[in-house]
C-alpha cells in the first residue's frame, strides 16, 4: 500500500513542475510523512517576492493571466496524486480546491463574468492542468521518486531534477488539447473528483471562498 509520503510526493511533484511550466520561481520542494501545523505533508515554495505566474512562460502573451494559473497550479496535485494512485478523496486536495476556487473568485471579478461562470472556468483549468501532468509525467514522476528519496530538494537540484524530465509537449498543444475537450463537453476524471472533493466533511461548495 502506498506511504502517506508518497502520495505527498507525487502531489507536490504535480505542483511544482506545473509552476514551472507556467514560468514560477521555485525554491524548494518538501514532503514529510507526519502532518505539519497546518495539516499538510509537503510545500512548494516560490522564490520570495516573487508573484508566481507572471515570470514568462505562457503568460507572457497573456494565454491563461495570473488567476488562470493559480487555478491550474491549485488543481495539479490531487491530478498528480489521482493519476498516480487512483485515490480521490485526499485530504490536500481539499485545501488546494479551496485555493482554486478563491482564484475562480477573483477571476470573475476582474472579467466581469457572473458568478455562474465559476465552474467553467475551474473545468477548464481543469483539463489544462490534467494535460500538462499527461504530457510532462516523466517530470512528475521522476520528481515524485526523488522526494521519496530525499524529503527536500532545492535551488539548482530542483531546477536539474524537473528540466531533465520535461516532455517535448509543447504549452500551445497541451492547452489548445484541453480547450478542445472543453468545448466537447469532455470532464476526464472532473466530476469524479469534484464530487469527492464537495464530499469531505468541510462540506467544500462553489460558492465557498
Amino acid at each position: 500500500m502506498p506511504s502517506r509520503l508518497e502520495h505527498a510526493a507525487y502531489h507536490e511533484a504535480g505542483h511544482a513542475v506545473i509552476a514551472t511550466i507556467l514560468g514560477a520561481g521555485l525554491v524548494s520542494v518538501g514532503v514529510w510523512d507526519t502532518e505539519d501545523h497546518e495539516g499538510a505533508l509537503g510545500r512548494v515554495i516560490a522564490a520570495e517576492g516573487e508573484d508566481r505566474f507572471v515570470l514568462g512562460g505562457p503568460l507572457e502573451n497573456g494565454e491563461i493571466g495570473h488567476w488562470g494559473a493559480k487555478m491550474i497550479f491549485a488543481l495539479a496535485g490531487g491530478i498528480a496524486e489521482f493519476v498516480w494512485s487512483g485515490t480521490k478523496n485526499h485530504r490536500g486536495m481539499y485545501r488546494d480546491w479551496l485555493e482554486a476556487l478563491q482564484a475562480s473568485h477573483h477571476l470573475v471579478a476582474e472579467s466581469g463574468d457572473d458568478e455562474s461562470a465559476r465552474p467553467q472556468h475551474l473545468r477548464r483549468a481543469w483539463l489544462c492542468a490534467e494535460e500538462i501532468v499527461s504530457g510532462h509525467w516523466s517530470a512528475v514522476a521522476g520528481l515524485a521518486q526523488a522526494l521519496c528519496a530525499r524529503h527536500h530538494i532545492e535551488g539548482q537540484a530542483l531546477t536539474n531534477t524537473i528540466a531533465s524530465r520535461l516532455g517535448a509537449q509543447p504549452w500551445i498543444t497541451l492547452r489548445e488539447r484541453a480547450d478542445q475537450r472543453f468545448v466537447d463537453g469532455d470532464s476526464g476524471i472532473w466530476f469524479d473528483l469534484v464530487a469527492a472533493v464537495q464530499g469531505h466533511p468541510g462540506g467544500v461548495s462553489w460558492a465557498e471562498d
